[in-house]
């Protein structure tokens, strides 16, 4: 069972994601601003509604990336969806999506791989982009 993705729009300026990162799920309850810049990069972005949906959905889907919102992880469902997903798809770089400014010594939470902020457009793209390249050297060792 596969997940019918919509078609990517462009929205502003059209930039192409690379192939092994094609597919993204995000989680996040205001996705719009999220959704929109992700698509303006070429991204298929699927959103799941509950923390079994994104986990289902990693299951049966190429899905590459996982960003979570940060208000999503001041529940305790936001912290065992992350660690869920590691553990149906150990492999799979799970992204912390906070509002602001990233603090400077934050630990990361158990199964997150980054934190990035909303704000910086440009490292959410490069953080999606670093940990393609990792996973696909990590596939060729």
């Amino acid at each position: 069972m596969g997940l019918d993705l919509p078609t990517t729009k462009s929205v502003g300026r059209k930039h192409t994601a690379p192939a092994e990162n094609l597919i993204l799920l995000l989680l996040d309850i205001h996705s719009s601003f999220a959704e929109r810049l992700l698509r303006s990069y070429g991204y298929d972005v699927a959103i799941a509604n509950t923390p079994d949906h994104a986990v289902a959905l990693c299951m049966s889907n190429p899905v590459r990336s996982v960003i979570i919102d940060q208000c999503l992880m001041g529940n305790a469902e936001g912290w065992s969806l992350a660690q869920s997903i590691k553990m149906v798809k150990a492999d799979l770089p799970v992204l912390l999506l906070c509002h602001g400014p990233v603090p400077q010594d934050v630990q990361l939470p158990a199964a997150v791989d980054e934190i990035v902020s909303d704000s910086d457009v440009q490292g959410i793209v490069a953080a999606l982009k670093r940990h393609a390249q990792d996973r696909a050297a990590a596939a060729q060792s």
